[in-house]
Parts: C-alpha cells; sequence; structure tokens
C-alpha cells in the first residue's frame, strides 16, 4: 500500500469524514459558545411572569389554608347533610369502650348526598371524630369535600367492592372501631 494518497478512494473517504465532521460540529477550532446578551425588556417580561407566577402559587396555598382544617363541628356537618330519618339517631349515645370504661357521643346517620349514599358519623364534644361513608368517590375527593385535611393521626381504612367504597375514617382513636366493644345501637 505505497502512496494511498494517490489513490482516488482515499481522498474520497477523507472528504466524507471532512463534512460529517463540519454537518456534526464537531471542528478543532476549539471555539467556546459565547453568551448572547438579552435585551432588557425581555429580561423584565420575565421577572414579571415569575412574580406572578410566585403570587397565584402563594394566593391558592393561602385559599388551601383557609378552606381546609383538621376537623368539622357537628353543627358545619348538619347544615351541609341531612339526617336519616328513617334511622334512630342517638345523641349523646353510650359507647363501651374495649377496657370497660363508656363515654357519651352523638351517633348519627345521614342520608343520601353528593358525596355519599349513606353516612355514620360520631361527635364528641361538637366535633367530628369518626366517619364511616358507603360512595363511589375516591378518598381524596370525600376529604375534599368536607374541606378537612387529614393529620398523621388520622386513621383511614377503605374497602372497595366494585364502584363502591367504604371509607372509614378516624380522626380520634379514642373512637376507632377496633377500640369500642359497643355502640350505642348495640346497647340494650
Amino acid at each position: 500500500m505505497k502512496n494511498i494518497w494517490k489513490k482516488w478512494w482515499f481522498w474520497a473517504m477523507l472528504m466524507v469524514l471532512f463534512i460529517i465532521g463540519s454537518v456534526t460540529g464537531n471542528s478543532d477550532d476549539k471555539k467556546q459558545a459565547q453568551p448572547v446578551s438579552k435585551p432588557i425588556q425581555e429580561e423584565k417580561k420575565e421577572e414579571d411572569a415569575q412574580k406572578k407566577y410566585q403570587n397565584e402559587q402563594q394566593q391558592a396555598k393561602k385559599e388551601d389554608q383557609s378552606t381546609s382544617k383538621t376537623f368539622l363541628t357537628k353543627d358545619e356537618f348538619n347544615k351541609r347533610f341531612k339526617l336519616d330519618s328513617s334511622e334512630k339517631q342517638y345523641d349523646n349515645g353510650k359507647f363501651q369502650l374495649k377496657d370497660g370504661s363508656t363515654i357519651n357521643a352523638d351517633y348519627l346517620t345521614y342520608g343520601k348526598s353528593e358525596l355519599f349514599t349513606y353516612a355514620v358519623a360520631i361527635f364528641y364534644q361538637g366535633r367530628l371524630v369518626h366517619l364511616q361513608v358507603e360512595t363511589d368517590k375516591l378518598l381524596e375527593e370525600i376529604l375534599k369535600g368536607l374541606g378537612v385535611t387529614a393529620t398523621k393521626d388520622t386513621k383511614v381504612e377503605t374497602q372497595n367492592w366494585g364502584n363502591t367504597f367504604i371509607h372509614d375514617i378516624t380522626f380520634d382513636k379514642i373512637f376507632d372501631e377496633s377500640n369500642i366493644a359497643v355502640f350505642p345501637n348495640e346497647q340494650n
């Protein structure tokens, strides 16, 4: 292979490599990309857009905080949902706990609403402490519809039968079903 540079295919290959190198940007010029300065008006527009976005986020966060809370009162709940007149209601009903002690709380049954088909709520000292709902909605929708935020102490159990969910939400561990031996509707 003497004098390879005299062969036509050698020069053709060299040209192809040169063209490929220039197209892909692999040059030996060692030039660095230089930052292009933006016009001042564009920078101002970007800053304004960022400030507007941050303000909107803060306002949305404030609205969420003002509409969500960690508990509902009995009065608030009763304003939004109707008691089921076909069921017996237990105002100041007697609960027997598993440790043998008793506690009195309201054990109320609610009929169909936009959030649930059926619900049983327990109120202690005017606050919602336990709620069991039968619904076609996910837990997040129920909590959002109630305007309540779950805390680390909130216990939730969900059972699913096809399109129907039973959400058992406990806000106070004293009224967790595993802690109650006898409910008011089971008293003799």
